[in-house]
């Protein structure tokens, strides 16, 4: 296995999905240069997957349905942003076993 730290440019949308290396680890959302980016740990020889990202800013309304692990406030002018992992579906695949 081959840690490395990698940066991934995130879009300012409510819901996407970035495709990191297995056992991936986020270590920091933040902004470079007006855009959103997040910082993660990974071993770069991984097979990928698609990781659902969640953005809300302050006063947004979050959906009660989901499961989100936070992972970063990142402020870019006079916009706060909130970033979150939806593991929703990780969660219900737990509950259900």
């Amino acid at each position: 296995m081959k840690r490395t730290i990698y940066k991934y440019y995130i879009n300012n949308v409510r819901r996407q999905e970035v495709d990191l290396p297995q056992g991936f680890e986020i270590l920091h959302v933040g902004q470079q240069d007006g855009n959103l980016v997040l910082w993660a740990m990974v071993d770069a020889d991984a097979p990928t997957h698609k990781v659902p990202i969640m953005i809300f800013g302050t006063g947004h309304p979050v959906p009660e349905d989901l499961y989100l692990y936070h992972i970063g406030t990142v402020q870019v002018g006079a916009f706060v942003w909130h970033i979150f992992e939806d593991v929703t579906e990780e969660y219900n695949y737990i509950e259900s076993k």
